[in-house]
């Protein structure tokens, strides 16, 4: 039967996250794993054993900086993630999980050790509600040796949506408060009660996580911006462009698609991006805050909402329900109510800033 066991023993130094804390089951649950891939295994060890459900089988590869990589299949708000490792009760593994929204550009989420004392999972909980796809989880050896080898990983996430829940007998706001990790008096001004103690069993309370600590206000402009790929628009012609680096020729509906976007992925690898009234290249898609441009960023009037402002759309279609944005640009177009989301790369993404284009949103910050 496997346990649940928090490391307390863990040292984790990162700049989101301290010490692992035990999560309620009510507030998060197990994600399921599109696919799963690693830097490299051994034969008997492929990386699909670590999300099998078996503790008695596992991932394992020689090397310090090892890495096993799970794909959620779409952005998800992560509570957390445990990990039972290979010979767990007998030495420490030190670990960092990375997180994407892209599978290119990956946050530093949690840095830590393993407890060395049990080989059952272990939990390592986030503070901060994370949006990613992907989870990367690195390995640099442990205290035998520079091998990474895990039994088993599961991805802890929120719900889509709102989260309802039913009043018990005996519940109190503060206790409900503590399971989801919302504030009670966060619950008690979104659901419209006047007093702690006015609850009764069977009352509908929306206790979403992702709104904790957040106001919300409707009448909101949502539309949606993306990196264009130069290769996409092969035969429409070509344009030869002054940029910060001199005259170079791009096809010409990449260029239209640039002035619009503000920025596009070249077929030289490299960043065409148009601010200012000038054509300037860059190794990567760059925001005004200064933060690289991913999923989960999105552009705001920095006098209503200021840069680095986390927002919860929790109306907008899935995937995107479920994700903490961060405001980290802004743009001439982007004036009051009016949030611009970037969704990616490629046409793909491109049909998704017109699928989550509309008026009349409700925004929490």
């Amino acid at each position: 039967m496997m346990m649940m066991v928090t490391a307390s023993a863990i040292v984790a130094t990162s700049l989101f996250f301290a010490a692992p804390m035990q999560a309620d089951a009510a507030s998060c649950g197990s994600l399921k794993t599109a696919n799963v891939s690693a830097s490299g295994s051994q034969p008997s060890s492929p990386p699909g054993n670590a999300v099998d459900g078996k503790l008695y089988t596992g991932w394992a590869n020689d090397g310090a900086g090892s890495w096993i990589r799970l794909d959620l299949g779409s952005p998800k708000t992560l509570c957390s993630v445990d990990i039972a490792w290979y010979r767990g009760d007998a030495r420490t593994s030190h670990f960092v999980i990375r997180t994407s929204l892209d599978g290119e550009m990956y946050l530093d989420t949690y840095r830590g050790n393993s407890s060395g004392s049990t080989g059952e999972l272990e939990h390592y909980a986030f503070e901060q509600h994370v949006s990613a796809r992907y989870v990367k989880i690195s390995v640099y050896g442990n205290t035998e040796n520079e091998w990474a080898a895990i039994d088993e990983i599961r991805v802890q996430g929120y719900l889509a949506g709102n989260i309802v829940y039913t009043v018990q007998p005996g519940d109190t706001l503060y206790r409900i408060g503590q399971a989801y990790g919302v504030p009670w008096t966060d619950i008690a001004a979104r659901n419209n009660i006047p007093s702690p103690y006015l609850i009764y069993p069977a009352q509908k309370l929306d206790v979403n996580p992702l709104l904790a600590g957040k106001a919300c206000t409707d009448g909101w402009r949502v539309t949606g911006y993306f990196t264009p790929l130069e290769e996409d628009y092969a035969g429409t012609g070509t344009v030869d462009v002054l940029t910060d680096e001199g005259t170079r020729t791009f096809y010409k509906g990449f260029v239209d698609q640039v002035m619009v976007q503000g920025s596009g992925k070249t077929v030289a690898g490299d960043y065409l991006g148009h601010w200012g009234g000038a054509f300037h290249v860059s190794s990567q898609p760059g925001t005004s805050s200064g933060l690289l441009a991913q999923v989960g960023r999105v552009a705001t009037d920095t006098d209503l909402v200021p840069y680095f402002t986390k927002m919860a759309i929790p109306l907008l279609p899935e995937p995107w329900n479920e994700m903490v944005f961060t405001a980290a640009d802004t743009g001439p177009g982007v004036i009051g109510k009016h949030v611009d989301i970037y969704t990616g790369l490629g046409l793909d993404a491109r049909e998704e800033a017109f699928r989550i284009t509309g008026t009349d949103q409700m925004v929490c910050y």
